[in-house]
């Protein structure tokens, strides 16, 4: 379930940055991997199919496993509990068997004794069993060609101060990641973001750490003890807060009656400040933070 709750926050870009470093094939791999078995995948296509299924969490979970009871009532309820995903559960058994020459043999019942729970998520009040996705709504791909535009603007002919920190493509999602390496799970244990808050009429750029690993979030903890050293480095206007969720955050943040300036022309005054803002607070928030970080994960080691 975690991993599942993990990848819905992901956007294609960081789906294409996993698969590029699992696979070391660089450009569109994910793509490109399908694509050897449907040549005539259409790329465009593709790519949105998957972001609208990464946002949805629309994942078949397998659990396999060499036994498997018929009798899964107890995963069932704890399925449906888990209502803020798209997923369906199948229970694969792999009967193993070793022939003559001590060669494992794996024969996966699918047909016989897979299960697979059916989900019902609630969607404007009314339950409906999963379909197929459902085309975008306009509002959604307005916000995301939004995100794209201000994001592009930000990252344009920009470098962070520290040199050690590269930065992050630009994609459509209301957030920036850019990772802190070896930090945990996979540089995302602790992760800088810029972030886009239309509900909450607000934006800015934080720090946060995932709560299951342990010694980042020891890290992050001690990162926040010592508040008052990092405002005498990167300004008085640092500060912590917690998002709706409960998750940390130490950075800066700007509230507006709106994000209006989303929606305008790059070229005006608005959306301008907008951008200058981001950039000038992210490379004070990164560059700021992150050699502190590497020492003191070099000396969690």
């Amino acid at each position: 379930m975690d991993y599942a709750k993990d990848l819905a926050s992901w956007g294609y870009e960081d789906l294409q940055r996993q698969v590029s470093l699992a696979t070391g094939r660089s450009g569109n791999a994910v793509y490109e991997l399908v694509r050897e078995r449907s040549p005539d995948l259409d790329e465009a296509d593709f790519v949105d199919n998957v972001t609208r299924y990464l946002r949805r969490g629309e994942f078949l979970l397998l659990i396999v496993g060499d036994g498997i009871r018929e009798d899964a009532a107890h995963i069932v309820d704890f399925v449906q509990s888990h209502s803020g995903l798209h997923f369906n559960l199948a229970l694969v058994e792999a009967a193993l068997y070793r022939d003559t020459e001590d060669r494992l043999i794996v024969q996966p019942r699918v047909l016989a004794r897979t299960e697979i729970v059916q989900r019902f998520v609630v969607e404007g009040g009314v339950a409906a069993d999963d379909g197929p996705a459902e085309e975008e709504e306009p509002q959604g791909r307005l916000r995301r060609e939004e995100n794209r535009r201000f994001w592009r603007a930000v990252v344009r002919e920009f470098a962070f101060a520290d040199p050690e920190v590269g930065v992050p493509e630009a994609g459509d999602d209301a957030t920036l990641p850019v990772l802190v390496p070896n930090s945990g799970f996979g540089g995302w244990g602790l992760c800088f973001s810029g972030y886009l808050a239309r509900s909450g009429r607000q934006f800015g750029c934080y720090l946060t750490v995932r709560k299951d690993q342990e010694r980042d979030v020891r890290i992050f903890d001690q990162l926040l003890g010592s508040l008052c050293e990092l405002r005498a480095d990167a300004g008085d206007e640092l500060d912590q807060w917690r998002n709706s969720a409960g998750r940390p955050r130490v950075g800066f943040r700007q509230e507006q009656l709106s994000l209006a300036f989303l929606a305008q022309d790059e070229e005006s005054e608005a959306f301008r400040e907008a951008v200058a803002w981001m950039r000038v607070h992210l490379d004070l928030l990164v560059s700021n933070l992150h050699p502190r970080l590497q020492r003191m994960l070099a000396d969690e080691r």
